[in-house]
């Protein structure tokens, strides 16, 4: 009786070569690889192997069931199941009584293990290897496009007859966010695998914390590969058998970079950057892949620094603006208000700190008649954008040791701004922000008789120590007024100041006349007492 059974065996596994019998006496096995040359696998009689006639190519590889053969398993265990084992085998058993031959029609599967894509310049590059038998590749895209990609793939035959293929599509500019499908597949298996070219703009603040986002398909075999695309493709952080891995971090990272770990296999593999620096800036790369699904994401980083504080002060003839710390390279332009067509010298320097920010500072010429005006300095980047304002206020007369200070024009309330007061630029008197309490400094606490809602200041128990600037600062978002004020002694303050000065002048004088007179009339007394 005559059977045929179909087996598929995996390469370098071991695999199974069924044929049964109906136990007897003197049992008899042969197997045999049928071809254009019969080939002997394995015989058995004698109750015992025999190996004589065995073909090289199976010595050591092939073995019977010998505890099962007394119940008529006649099976063969094939080991290290190579390519050339495939094909058509014959299992011939015999007994006193009955002879039987059984076929088997073996075939040979090494499915691809893994899909492997990188890109390279413009084109996508997806392989695998130790395939049989030959396999085919095939791209498509999602969300579907009907426009044609061209692409050109390799099949190389290895020494152990395994196929290894390779496949390369090329891209066109402007083709991000698409997944990029290669499916490779063979008569019984089949792999596929996804690729993702994204693209991302993130703005950092300088000194601060800052995240790269990157997202893949949570799979099995995870890497994580994060580049700077230096010159030289600076290794930022990596992560592969489930732990961060430093080899390869570039010094000038170490200790500022970090994954999310409890993310990681939600498919989250952004990076977190903390103290951001300008050298940061520039294009990143977020490499991921595993078993099924390959990624690279680009992340164009730029780094900012906006001008957190423009100062504005008056050196004679000039008014000062400057502001430091700024990234990008700053602009400073002047404005008045209201408008002039009058032309107002400047000079404007620019300087790069060691931390590669810009400190910028100009200068603008006065003319002795040019009171009343706001004179506006504004400084700007790309992306963000501060200006402040210079006012010259009227003179102010101090009178009985009182004096009351505008901070504008108008007497609207500064709710919800910042309000700072300050003596000759280097005293500070009033301060207060947005909507908290304002603070009197200990060495005003006695000047200082009101603030009102406006920023009006009312100053009491002034002397000639207290002429001078008074500088009004008034700040909300990215905006500051500035007000100065010089304040002198009035003409009542003044005689005060000189009757107090004369009186002085006066008493030691009366003083030494009456110490005179006295001298004088002890004389007397003596005299008269001879």
């Amino acid at each position: 009786m005559f059977t045929d059974a179909e087996v598929s065996c995996k390469f370098g596994q071991s695999c199974i070569l069924p044929c049964r019998f109906t136990p007897g006496d003197d049992p008899v096995i042969h197997w045999f690889k049928l071809g254009p040359k019969m080939t002997w696998v394995n015989s058995y009689y004698d109750n015992k192997d025999q190996l004589q006639y065995q073909h090289q190519r199976f010595r050591g590889r092939m073995s019977l069931f010998q505890d099962q053969i007394s119940k008529g398993n006649a099976s063969l265990q094939l080991t290290g199941v190579m390519v050339q084992d495939e094909g058509r085998y014959r299992c011939y058993t015999s007994t006193i009584t009955e002879t039987g031959e059984f076929y088997i029609n073996m075939k040979v599967y090494a499915p691809p293990q893994k899909i492997n894509m990188k890109q390279t310049e413009n084109q996508i590059i997806c392989s695998s290897g130790g395939i049989y038998p030959q396999p085919d590749l095939s791209w498509s895209i999602s969300p579907p496009s009907s426009r044609t990609f061209q692409n050109t793939t390799r099949v190389q035959k290895t020494e152990e007859l395994l196929y290894n293929i390779s496949s390369s599509l090329t891209l066109s500019d402007g083709e991000d966010d698409l997944d990029y499908i290669c499916t490779i597949s063979t008569p019984s298996n089949q792999r596929r695998a996804s690729w993702r070219r994204g693209h991302a703009e993130v703005s950092c603040q300088f000194g601060q914390s800052c995240i790269l986002p990157c997202r893949f398909t949570p799979g099995q075999s995870l890497i994580i590969h994060w580049y700077h695309m230096t010159p030289t493709q600076t290794g930022v952080h990596s992560y592969y058998d489930n732990k961060d891995q430093w080899g390869h971090q570039d010094q000038r990272f170490r200790g500022r970079m970090s994954l999310f770990q409890d993310q990681i296999s939600k498919g989250n593999a952004s990076l977190q950057l903390t103290g951001v620096m300008v050298q940061d800036e520039g294009s990143y790369k977020c490499f991921t892949s595993t078993i099924t699904d390959g990624g690279e994401f680009y992340i164009n980083m730029t780094v900012y620094a906006p001008p957190q504080k423009i100062n504005m002060n008056q050196m004679e003839n000039q008014i000062i603006c400057s502001s430091d710390g700024i990234y990008p390279q700053p602009d400073l332009s002047w404005s008045i208000s209201p408008p002039s067509s009058r032309t107002f010298q400047n000079t404007t320097r620019v300087q790069k700190t060691e931390e590669l920010l810009y400190n910028i500072s100009s200068s603008l010429t006065l003319s002795d008649r040019e009171d009343d005006l706001d004179y506006i300095c504004t400084i700007s980047t790309p992306s963000n954008q501060r200006r402040a304002s210079w006012r010259r206020g009227p003179l102010v007369k101090i009178i009985s040791g009182e004096a009351t200070i505008s901070c504008s024009a108008s007497d609207s309330s500064l709710k919800g701004f910042s309000l700072v007061w300050s003596f000759n630029q280097n005293q500070m008197i009033v301060t207060k922000k947005e909507d908290e309490e304002q603070r009197v400094s200990e060495e005003w606490k006695q000047h200082v008789k009101d603030v009102s809602e406006s920023g009006r200041l009312t100053l009491q128990h002034l002397s000639a120590d207290h002429e001078g600037t008074y500088t009004c600062e008034v700040s909300k978002d990215e905006e500051t007024n500035i007000t100065q004020v010089s304040l002198s002694l009035g003409e009542e303050s003044s005689e005060k100041l000189v009757f107090l000065s004369q009186i002085r002048e006066i008493a030691p004088v009366v003083w030494s006349m009456s110490l005179k007179y006295r001298e004088t009339d002890r004389e007397r007394e003596r005299e008269r007492g001879k």
